[in-house]
């Protein structure tokens, strides 16, 4: 049988505050328990592979250099590209 509360975060914080300390402890330990066990079982879950080929830079480039050259947002800051970036005086 499963039985499902629907309350609020307010509400359930209001019930967690009640408990004796060594049930907020024991609670606190199952909290942390489901969230690394939520954590594990996302970062299982693999993202589908893209249904493109990869490409080289290059050919990368190529296909891009209209939208670079006349794209407002992507020009914005060419002026900057002569700029040493990580260099240290």
């Amino acid at each position: 049988m499963n039985l499902i509360l629907e309350i609020g975060y307010e509400q359930l914080l209001q019930l967690f505050r009640q408990l004796p300390p060594k049930q907020k402890k024991q609670f606190l330990k199952e909290i942390e328990k489901e969230v690394i066990e939520s954590d594990i079982n996302t970062n299982l879950v693999q993202e589908p592979a893209p249904d493109y080929p990869r490409m080289d830079l290059k050919s990368a480039a190529a296909l891009l250099i209209d939208d670079y050259q006349q794209d407002g947002e992507l020009t914005t800051f060419t002026a900057l590209d002569a700029e040493p970036f990580h260099e240290t005086r």
